[in-house]
């Protein structure tokens, strides 16, 4: 059994800890997420320093922003914010109104004009702002996500149309055990704008919802892309959340600490 079949996941009071396949496969780099749920106490922070350090590229979500997480992520090497994440939500026993609605499918199949839309739509990600992940596999990440979405049971595509072509698409997921659909994605084709297939697509989204008795709605989007903040609360979603999001390249840390180590020492034989 090797180190990576060992060390699989961590678990404190205020944190739990996991290797994230997806992001392994995807990048093809060693991958962990972390969510802080609460204030790190010291021992539980070097804990879980020394389980991160055998992966190559860790996501570190704060929940809520917590002050005292930020501070102690901020003291670290190597660790650096990489987005704010806003998640809203929405009680939707009365349905968005809009002049139309999205079609919804369940385990819609391959689509490539809706791979083409995510291809070109999506200009905000905190993969996009790390120097330290290859730029054409970010760029394509969420055309790879809705890819991987299609002919999936519980997977659901509402799709919106502009004289007969797809305008827009949004992916979502439920959960009917907490009655929560999930926006998952949300694009619509930058030639499409303006013909309200974005309100279309929530409309669709929530009537298909209401028709699964499923009540609340939530969507996750960047705190500096403001079009899609504004979006949201005019379609009646409210702030729920503000979570910040860090990421953690502990070898590449690690190494930058060494030769920092090293300078110093060096300097300290040239004085003597």
């Amino acid at each position: 059994m090797d180190g990576k079949d060992t060390f699989r996941n961590l678990y404190g009071e205020s944190f739990e800890a996991y290797e994230s396949p997806w992001d392994t496969d995807y990048f093809g780099v060693y991958s962990a997420k972390v969510i802080l749920k609460a204030g790190m106490a010291d021992d539980e922070s070097a804990e879980l320093i020394d389980f991160l350090s055998i992966f190559d590229f860790v996501t570190i979500i704060n929940f809520d922003n917590n002050k005292l997480n930020n501070y102690w992520l901020g003291k670290n090497i190597g660790i650096y914010l990489a987005d704010i994440n806003v998640q809203f939500t929405k009680n939707i026993d009365s349905c968005f109104e809009s002049e139309s609605r999205a079609e919804v499918f369940e385990a819609y199949q391959y689509d490539d004009r809706v791979l083409e839309i995510a291809r070109r739509a999506f200009k905000y990600s905190r993969f996009f702002n790390d120097p330290n992940l290859p730029r054409d596999k970010a760029k394509r990440i969420y055309a790879h996500w809705a890819e991987n979405a299609f002919a999936k049971t519980g997977r659901y595509y509402a799709l919106a149309k502009h004289k007969g072509e797809i305008s827009g698409f949004a992916l979502f997921s439920v959960d009917p055990d907490i009655s929560l659909g999930t926006i998952e994605l949300l694009a619509v084709d930058e030639d499409c704008r303006g013909v309200n297939a974005g309100k279309s697509l929530i409309a669709g989204m929530e009537n298909s919802l209401k028709q699964m008795d499923i009540r609340n709605l939530n969507v996750g989007t960047q705190a500096d892309n403001s079009s899609a903040m504004k979006f949201y609360m005019t379609c009646g979603f409210r702030p729920k959340t503000c979570n910040s999001v860090y990421h953690y390249w502990p070898k590449i840390s690690n190494q930058i600490a060494a030769n920092s180590q090293f300078k110093t020492i060096r300097s300290c034989l040239r004085v003597l």
